[in-house]
C-alpha cells in the first residue's frame, strides 16, 4: 500500500495496525503479548494518528498487567495522556449535557452522530473513546426552529476556511460563555447531492440512546451508523483510521440486521463505500462479516479496482494540499464511490452555481 509519511512514521505499518487491534479488540486469546508490548513502546510516534484511542490503550494495557513492560517513557505518556483525556472527556459530557437539556426544554428531538453516539452504546463510559466537537442531526421538519434556538442560546461560529459550500450541511456553534467543544448542527450527513439517502427513513428508524431517559434523543440505527462511518470515512479518504474501531464496536456491541444494511446501502448509493469499510474491518480485526454481505456490496472488478488506487493515492489526502491533483482525485472519487453519474455531476453544477453566485456577489460589494 502506498502510504504518507507523517511525523517520519509510516501512517498504516504493522505496528499502527497492532495498536488500532489493540485499542479495541484486546483479550488474552487475540494478542501476543511480547508483540503488543514492542508496539506500545512505540505508541509516542503515533499519537497523532490514534489520539482518540490513547485512553483505551492505556486501560487495555492496564488490564492485561502490560504497563510495567513497557519503558518509564511510554508509562508516563499513557498515564497522562488517560487523565488529561478523561478530564477532557468529563468537560465533554458536561457540555453535551447542557446542550441536550438545551433541546428538551425547547422540545427539539436531535439524532446524536459520532463520538456523541458511540460512547454509552458501542462504547463503555468508563471505556470510553474520546471526541473533538459535538455532533448532532436535525430533521427539516425541525431545523429552522432549531437553528433559531441555537443562535438564540449559543454563538454561531462561522468556518475557519470559508468556501463555496461552508455552511451546506451543517452550522457550527459554540458556547456563548467562553471557549469550548464545537457543535455541528447537521441537516444531513454529508452532501446532500452526492449520495441518495432518504432521510425520513433515516429519522423513522433511529433508536434511544440508553444514557438519556428522554424522548427527543437518539442514535441512528446500527445499519446506518455503519453507513455514516463509512461515509465519515470517505470523506476522508481514509478507511483505516479509528473509523474501523468504531464500525467493529457497532457490530460486535449491536445486532446489525445484514439484509437491512445491505438493502440501504445499495438504496443510498453507498454499497461501495460500505464494502470497503466492512473488508478493512475483517482484517484488522480478523472479523468474519458475512460472505454474502460483502459479495451483495461489492462494485464491479473494473470499479474496485479503481477504488484501490484512488484509496491508495497521495492526491487523495488534502493534506497535501488542494492541488490540481486533489481535484482530479476528487473529482473521480466522486463517480467510481457513488457508483453515479447523475448524482456527482449535480453536485458539481450546483458548486458551479454557488461559485459563481460568490465571486459575482464579491465582485459587486466592491
Amino acid at each position: 500500500m502506498n502510504t504518507i509519511q507523517t511525523n517520519n512514521v509510516v501512517s498504516r505499518d504493522a505496528v499502527y495496525l497492532d495498536l488500532l487491534h489493540f485499542a479495541v479488540a484486546a483479550n488474552a486469546n487475540t494478542f501476543d503479548a511480547a508483540s503488543i508490548v514492542k508496539s506500545l513502546n512505540r505508541v509516542i510516534d503515533y499519537q497523532h494518528l490514534l489520539q482518540r484511542l490513547i485512553p483505551l490503550l492505556c486501560l487495555n494495557a492496564a488490564e492485561h498487567n502490560l504497563l510495567d513492560k513497557l519503558t518509564t517513557e511510554v508509562q508516563f505518556f499513557l498515564n497522562s495522556s488517560l487523565k488529561s483525556q478523561t478530564a477532557f472527556q468529563l468537560a465533554y459530557n458536561s457540555q453535551l449535557l447542557s446542550m441536550i437539556d438545551l433541546c428538551v426544554k425547547h422540545k427539539i428531538p436531535v439524532v446524536l452522530l459520532k463520538g456523541a453516539a458511540l460512547n454509552g452504546t458501542a462504547y463503555s463510559v468508563n471505556v470510553f473513546r474520546t471526541a473533538s466537537d459535538i455532533d448532532i442531526w436535525v430533521s427539516a421538519e425541525y431545523w429552522v426552529y432549531a437553528e433559531s434556538i441555537f443562535r438564540k442560546f449559543t454563538k454561531y461560529k462561522s468556518k475557519i476556511d470559508e468556501h463555496v459550500f461552508g455552511d451546506l450541511y451543517e452550522l457550527t456553534f459554540v458556547p456563548k460563555n467562553g471557549p469550548a467543544f464545537e457543535i455541528d448542527m447537521h441537516s444531513h450527513l454529508t452532501h446532500p447531492q452526492l449520495f441518495t439517502i432518504d432521510y425520513q427513513e433515516l429519522w423513522s428508524t433511529r433508536q434511544a440512546h440508553p444514557l438519556y431517559d428522554r424522548d427527543c434523543v437518539s442514535v441512528l440505527s446500527s445499519e446506518c451508523a455503519i453507513i455514516h462511518q463509512a461515509i465519515h470515512a470517505y470523506n476522508d479518504m481514509d478507511f483505516f483510521k479509528y473509523n474501523v474501531c468504531d464500525t467493529y464496536m457497532l457490530i460486535i456491541k449491536n445486532t446489525v440486521n445484514w439484509e437491512t444494511l445491505i438493502q440501504t446501502s445499495q438504496r443510498y448509493s453507498t454499497n461501495h463505500i460500505v464494502f470497503i469499510l466492512l473488508t478493512k474491518v475483517n482484517e484488522v480485526f480478523e472479523m468474519t462479516v458475512p460472505s454474502f454481505v460483502l459479495n451483495a456490496l461489492s462494485p464491479n472488478k473494473l470499479l474496485k479496482k479503481i477504488g484501490q488506487h484512488l484509496l491508495a493515492s497521495k492526491h487523495g489526502n488534502v493534506a497535501h494540499g488542494k492541488t490540481m491533483g486533489y481535484r482530479l482525485h476528487q473529482l473521480l472519487s466522486q463517480y467510481v464511490f457513488t457508483q453515479s453519474f447523475y448524482n456527482p455531476l449535480q453536485l458539481q453544477l450546483y458548486f458551479a452555481y454557488k461559485w459563481l453566485k460568490k465571486s459575482f456577489l464579491i465582485r459587486h460589494r466592491f
